[in-house]
């Protein structure tokens, strides 16, 4: 479910942002995984980054 999950929100980061600000919130996640999932697909403090590599 979480490999979905941070492929769908690689591609659509006006979600993450959502999230980020707590506008939106990822269902069935816990806030220490959400935290690592926003970190991981890149997104920071309102900048884009680059993603970081994802091992699976």
């Amino acid at each position: 479910m979480l490999k979905q999950m941070v492929a769908y929100l690689q591609n659509n980061l006006e979600v993450v942002s959502l999230v980020r600000n707590g506008q939106a919130s990822l269902v069935g996640v816990t806030p220490v995984q959400q935290k690592a999932i926003i970190e991981v697909v890149g997104v920071k403090e309102g900048t884009e980054v680059q993603p970081k590599t994802i091992w699976w």
